[in-house]
Protein backbone atom coordinates (compact mmCIF):
# COMPACT_ATOMS: atom_id res chain seq x y z
CA UNK A 1 0.00 0.00 0.00
CA UNK A 2 2.54 2.60 0.82
CA UNK A 3 4.56 1.49 -2.15
CA UNK A 4 1.45 2.09 -4.23
CA UNK A 5 1.05 5.69 -2.77
CA UNK A 6 4.89 6.73 -3.80
CA UNK A 7 4.28 5.43 -7.38
CA UNK A 8 1.15 7.23 -7.58
CA UNK A 9 2.57 10.41 -6.18
CA UNK A 10 0.44 10.83 -3.05
CA UNK A 11 3.06 9.72 -0.43
CA UNK A 12 5.55 12.82 0.10
CA UNK A 13 9.08 12.76 -0.12
CA UNK A 14 10.85 13.36 3.38
CA UNK A 15 14.04 14.55 4.24
CA UNK A 16 16.18 12.79 7.62
CA UNK A 17 19.36 13.46 8.41
CA UNK A 18 22.57 12.64 10.82
CA UNK A 19 23.15 15.39 12.88
CA UNK A 20 26.51 15.50 14.54
CA UNK A 21 30.15 15.79 14.21
CA UNK A 22 33.25 13.71 12.26
CA UNK A 23 30.36 11.77 10.34
CA UNK A 24 32.56 11.66 7.14
CA UNK A 25 32.70 7.52 7.56
CA UNK A 26 29.22 6.66 9.18
CA UNK A 27 26.90 3.61 8.29
CA UNK A 28 24.25 5.37 9.11
CA UNK A 29 23.65 6.92 5.69
CA UNK A 30 23.92 3.48 3.74
CA UNK A 31 21.33 2.17 6.57
CA UNK A 32 18.85 4.14 6.44
CA UNK A 33 19.08 4.59 2.63
CA UNK A 34 18.78 0.80 2.23
CA UNK A 35 16.31 0.64 4.45
CA UNK A 36 14.18 3.23 2.40
CA UNK A 37 14.66 1.78 -1.10
CA UNK A 38 13.78 -1.97 0.30
CA UNK A 39 10.42 -0.59 1.71
CA UNK A 40 9.62 1.24 -1.58
CA UNK A 41 10.13 4.70 0.17
CA UNK A 42 10.97 7.46 -1.79
CA UNK A 43 12.96 9.54 1.49
CA UNK A 44 16.26 10.76 1.83
CA UNK A 45 18.87 10.58 4.43
CA UNK A 46 22.34 12.53 4.31
CA UNK A 47 24.71 13.34 6.90
CA UNK A 48 25.04 16.69 8.37
CA UNK A 49 27.74 17.81 10.22
CA UNK A 50 27.84 21.18 12.56
CA UNK A 51 29.28 22.47 15.24
CA UNK A 52 26.36 23.40 17.55
CA UNK A 53 23.27 22.14 17.16
CA UNK A 54 22.12 25.72 16.08
CA UNK A 55 22.75 25.00 12.54
CA UNK A 56 20.37 22.37 12.51
CA UNK A 57 17.17 24.90 13.44
CA UNK A 58 16.28 25.37 9.55
CA UNK A 59 16.35 21.83 8.88
CA UNK A 60 14.23 20.28 11.92
CA UNK A 61 11.75 23.40 10.57
CA UNK A 62 12.20 22.84 6.89
CA UNK A 63 8.27 20.64 5.93
CA UNK A 64 9.85 17.88 4.05
CA UNK A 65 11.58 17.40 7.62
CA UNK A 66 11.16 13.54 8.32
CA UNK A 67 13.17 13.18 11.17
CA UNK A 68 16.78 12.96 12.17
CA UNK A 69 19.52 10.70 14.11
CA UNK A 70 22.00 12.09 16.27
CA UNK A 71 25.58 11.54 17.35
CA UNK A 72 28.27 13.06 19.82
CA UNK A 73 28.67 15.72 20.86
CA UNK A 74 24.80 16.83 20.29
CA UNK A 75 22.76 14.21 22.25
CA UNK A 76 21.67 16.28 24.71
CA UNK A 77 22.20 19.64 23.22
CA UNK A 78 19.65 19.54 21.23
CA UNK A 79 17.01 18.95 23.76
CA UNK A 80 16.46 22.82 23.61
CA UNK A 81 15.08 22.47 19.58
CA UNK A 82 12.44 19.72 20.13
CA UNK A 83 8.52 20.39 21.08
CA UNK A 84 8.53 16.88 23.94
CA UNK A 85 10.42 13.86 24.49
CA UNK A 86 9.22 10.83 25.16
CA UNK A 87 8.92 8.87 28.60
CA UNK A 88 12.30 7.19 28.19
CA UNK A 89 14.25 9.85 26.52
CA UNK A 90 12.68 12.55 29.08
CA UNK A 91 14.08 9.94 32.12
CA UNK A 92 17.50 9.39 29.94
CA UNK A 93 17.72 13.00 29.43
CA UNK A 94 19.46 12.79 26.04
CA UNK A 95 18.26 11.73 22.32
CA UNK A 96 19.82 9.83 19.16
CA UNK A 97 16.39 10.21 17.40
CA UNK A 98 13.67 12.98 16.33
CA UNK A 99 10.68 11.94 14.94
CA UNK A 100 8.49 14.59 13.29
CA UNK A 101 4.96 15.39 13.88
CA UNK A 102 2.07 17.97 13.91
CA UNK A 103 2.82 19.04 16.88
CA UNK A 104 6.73 19.71 16.64
CA UNK A 105 9.82 17.32 16.33
CA UNK A 106 9.62 14.61 19.37
CA UNK A 107 13.03 13.45 20.85
CA UNK A 108 12.99 9.33 21.51
CA UNK A 109 16.31 7.42 22.35
CA UNK A 110 16.74 4.28 21.09
CA UNK A 111 20.50 3.70 21.87
CA UNK A 112 18.82 2.27 25.28
CA UNK A 113 17.17 -0.20 23.33
CA UNK A 114 20.02 -1.41 21.13
CA UNK A 115 22.35 -1.63 24.24
CA UNK A 116 19.63 -3.47 26.12
CA UNK A 117 18.58 -5.77 23.10
CA UNK A 118 22.57 -6.70 22.74
CA UNK A 119 23.20 -7.23 26.12
CA UNK A 120 20.83 -9.56 26.87
CA UNK A 121 21.26 -11.83 23.93
CA UNK A 122 24.73 -12.36 24.80
CA UNK A 123 23.62 -13.00 28.52
CA UNK A 124 21.29 -15.74 27.52
CA UNK A 125 24.03 -17.15 25.23
CA UNK A 126 26.77 -16.96 27.53
CA UNK A 127 26.10 -19.16 30.11
CA UNK A 128 25.13 -15.98 32.47
CA UNK A 129 21.69 -17.14 32.87
CA UNK A 130 22.30 -19.28 35.80
CA UNK A 131 23.58 -16.16 37.79
CA UNK A 132 21.48 -13.97 39.23
CA UNK A 133 21.55 -10.12 37.06
CA UNK A 134 21.92 -8.45 40.17
CA UNK A 135 24.97 -9.93 41.41
CA UNK A 136 27.35 -8.75 37.87
CA UNK A 137 28.91 -6.32 38.46
CA UNK A 138 29.09 -3.84 35.66
CA UNK A 139 31.70 -0.81 34.51
CA UNK A 140 30.22 1.95 32.03
CA UNK A 141 33.32 4.30 30.87
CA UNK A 142 32.15 7.49 29.59
CA UNK A 143 29.73 10.41 30.98
CA UNK A 144 27.83 11.53 28.09
CA UNK A 145 24.57 11.03 26.26
CA UNK A 146 25.03 7.39 25.02
CA UNK A 147 26.63 6.70 28.67
CA UNK A 148 23.30 7.97 30.25
CA UNK A 149 21.67 5.39 27.86
CA UNK A 150 23.51 2.70 28.82
CA UNK A 151 23.30 2.83 32.05
CA UNK A 152 19.48 3.12 31.60
CA UNK A 153 19.07 -0.17 29.66
CA UNK A 154 21.62 -2.37 31.88
CA UNK A 155 19.44 -0.93 35.31
CA UNK A 156 16.38 -2.18 32.60
CA UNK A 157 18.09 -5.59 33.00
CA UNK A 158 18.11 -5.68 36.64
CA UNK A 159 21.79 -5.03 36.53
CA UNK A 160 22.11 -2.75 40.03
CA UNK A 161 26.05 -3.17 40.71
CA UNK A 162 26.49 -0.27 38.63
CA UNK A 163 29.96 1.38 38.38
CA UNK A 164 30.96 4.58 35.97
CA UNK A 165 34.22 6.20 35.52
CA UNK A 166 35.48 9.48 33.42
CA UNK A 167 38.11 11.39 32.48
CA UNK A 168 36.38 14.37 34.05
CA UNK A 169 34.99 12.83 36.80
CA UNK A 170 32.41 15.75 37.96
CA UNK A 171 30.68 15.02 34.38
CA UNK A 172 30.46 11.65 35.79
CA UNK A 173 28.88 12.75 39.23
CA UNK A 174 26.32 15.09 37.33
CA UNK A 175 25.33 12.13 35.34
CA UNK A 176 24.87 9.75 37.76
CA UNK A 177 22.75 12.21 40.40
CA UNK A 178 20.40 13.01 37.23
CA UNK A 179 19.64 9.13 35.88
CA UNK A 180 19.57 8.15 39.98
CA UNK A 181 16.41 10.33 40.50
CA UNK A 182 14.52 7.43 38.02
CA UNK A 183 14.25 5.40 41.01
CA UNK A 184 15.50 4.71 44.69
CA UNK A 185 17.21 1.45 43.57
CA UNK A 186 19.44 2.83 41.31
CA UNK A 187 22.49 3.85 42.57
CA UNK A 188 25.89 4.32 40.54
CA UNK A 189 29.34 4.33 41.90
CA UNK A 190 31.00 7.10 40.30
CA UNK A 191 35.24 6.17 40.15
CA UNK A 192 37.63 8.58 39.82
CA UNK A 193 41.02 6.63 39.35
CA UNK A 194 41.90 3.16 38.82
CA UNK A 195 45.25 3.28 38.18
CA UNK A 196 46.24 4.04 41.64
CA UNK A 197 45.53 2.35 45.07
CA UNK A 198 42.14 3.53 44.72
CA UNK A 199 41.97 4.42 48.18
CA UNK A 200 37.92 5.27 49.38
CA UNK A 201 36.36 4.14 46.22
CA UNK A 202 34.45 0.97 46.13
CA UNK A 203 35.80 -1.03 43.98
CA UNK A 204 34.02 -4.46 41.78
CA UNK A 205 35.69 -5.40 38.90
CA UNK A 206 33.71 -5.94 36.68
CA UNK A 207 31.64 -9.25 34.89
CA UNK A 208 30.35 -6.36 31.94
CA UNK A 209 32.16 -3.50 30.48
CA UNK A 210 30.70 -0.80 28.06
CA UNK A 211 32.30 1.82 26.07
CA UNK A 212 30.87 4.62 25.93
CA UNK A 213 33.34 6.65 24.19
CA UNK A 214 34.59 7.69 21.30
CA UNK A 215 37.65 5.49 20.05
CA UNK A 216 41.17 6.22 21.13
CA UNK A 217 44.49 7.50 19.26
CA UNK A 218 46.22 5.80 21.92
CA UNK A 219 45.11 3.19 24.64
CA UNK A 220 47.06 5.77 27.06
CA UNK A 221 44.26 8.13 26.90
CA UNK A 222 42.87 5.71 28.72
CA UNK A 223 45.41 4.12 30.50
CA UNK A 224 45.88 7.02 32.55
CA UNK A 225 42.57 6.92 34.85
CA UNK A 226 41.21 3.51 33.92
CA UNK A 227 44.08 0.92 32.96
CA UNK A 228 43.37 -1.57 30.76
CA UNK A 229 44.16 -4.14 34.27
CA UNK A 230 41.42 -3.04 36.05
CA UNK A 231 39.10 -2.82 33.67
CA UNK A 232 39.72 -6.46 32.14
CA UNK A 233 40.33 -7.68 35.63
CA UNK A 234 38.22 -11.13 35.74
CA UNK A 235 39.04 -13.81 33.33
CA UNK A 236 36.12 -13.70 31.37
CA UNK A 237 33.30 -11.07 30.62
CA UNK A 238 31.35 -9.37 28.68
CA UNK A 239 32.18 -6.29 27.03
CA UNK A 240 30.12 -4.11 24.51
CA UNK A 241 31.57 -1.90 22.48
CA UNK A 242 30.26 1.58 20.70
CA UNK A 243 32.36 2.78 18.51
CA UNK A 244 32.75 1.92 15.04
CA UNK A 245 34.47 4.35 13.34
CA UNK A 246 36.64 5.59 12.02
CA UNK A 247 37.99 1.68 12.17
CA UNK A 248 35.23 -1.28 12.57
CA UNK A 249 37.38 -2.34 15.34
CA UNK A 250 38.21 0.11 17.72
CA UNK A 251 41.51 0.20 19.44
CA UNK A 252 39.87 -0.50 23.00
CA UNK A 253 38.47 -3.93 21.23
CA UNK A 254 42.02 -5.05 19.66
CA UNK A 255 43.38 -4.60 22.85
CA UNK A 256 41.28 -6.65 24.80
CA UNK A 257 41.35 -9.16 21.57
CA UNK A 258 44.99 -9.40 21.97
CA UNK A 259 45.21 -10.60 26.23
CA UNK A 260 45.22 -13.87 25.55
CA UNK A 261 44.83 -15.12 29.27
CA UNK A 262 41.53 -13.49 29.12
CA UNK A 263 37.81 -15.08 27.63
CA UNK A 264 35.51 -11.67 26.98
CA UNK A 265 33.12 -11.76 24.59
CA UNK A 266 33.10 -8.63 22.74
CA UNK A 267 29.53 -7.36 21.32
CA UNK A 268 30.79 -5.47 18.27
CA UNK A 269 30.30 -1.90 18.09
CA UNK A 270 28.54 -2.24 14.19
CA UNK A 271 25.82 -4.54 15.73
CA UNK A 272 24.60 -1.87 18.25
CA UNK A 273 24.72 0.62 15.43
CA UNK A 274 22.65 -1.34 13.25
CA UNK A 275 19.95 -2.32 16.38
CA UNK A 276 19.21 1.16 17.22
CA UNK A 277 18.85 2.06 13.58
CA UNK A 278 16.04 -0.88 13.18
CA UNK A 279 14.57 0.97 15.97
CA UNK A 280 14.81 4.28 14.29
CA UNK A 281 13.23 2.82 10.96
CA UNK A 282 9.92 1.67 12.64
CA UNK A 283 9.67 4.87 14.38
CA UNK A 284 9.84 6.98 11.31
CA UNK A 285 8.04 4.65 8.76
CA UNK A 286 5.77 2.48 11.36
CA UNK A 287 7.33 -0.89 9.43
CA UNK A 288 10.05 -3.32 10.19
CA UNK A 289 13.72 -3.22 9.20
CA UNK A 290 14.86 -5.05 6.32
CA UNK A 291 17.30 -6.46 8.36
CA UNK A 292 18.90 -9.00 6.01
CA UNK A 293 19.10 -6.08 3.08
CA UNK A 294 20.74 -3.94 5.24
CA UNK A 295 23.11 -6.56 7.35
CA UNK A 296 24.58 -7.38 3.87
CA UNK A 297 25.23 -3.72 2.49
CA UNK A 298 26.88 -3.05 5.80
CA UNK A 299 28.72 -6.28 5.92
CA UNK A 300 29.61 -5.70 2.09
CA UNK A 301 30.61 -1.87 2.95
CA UNK A 302 33.25 -3.02 5.91
CA UNK A 303 34.53 -5.56 3.40
CA UNK A 304 35.88 -2.39 0.83
CA UNK A 305 37.09 -0.44 3.90
CA UNK A 306 39.22 -3.02 5.36
CA UNK A 307 40.66 -4.22 1.96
Amino acid sequence: MIQLLYLTGLLKARNFYLFGKGLFNSLSPLIHSVAFRQLGLPHQYCAKEAETVDAYAEAIADENFGGASIRGPHKIAILSMLSRLTPHAEAIGAVNTIISSSAGPVGENTDWRSIHTCVLRCLSYNGYDSIPHKDLSVLVIGAGGLARAALYALFHLGLVRLQVINRNPQRAHEMAEFLQRIDPQLKINVLTNLSGAMQGQDWNPPDIVVSAIPQLDSINDLEWFAPLSRIFQKRRGMFLDTAYAPNPTSLLTKQLQSMRDKEWMVIDAVEVLMEQAFEQIRLWTGRRAPKAAIRQAVAEELRKRTG
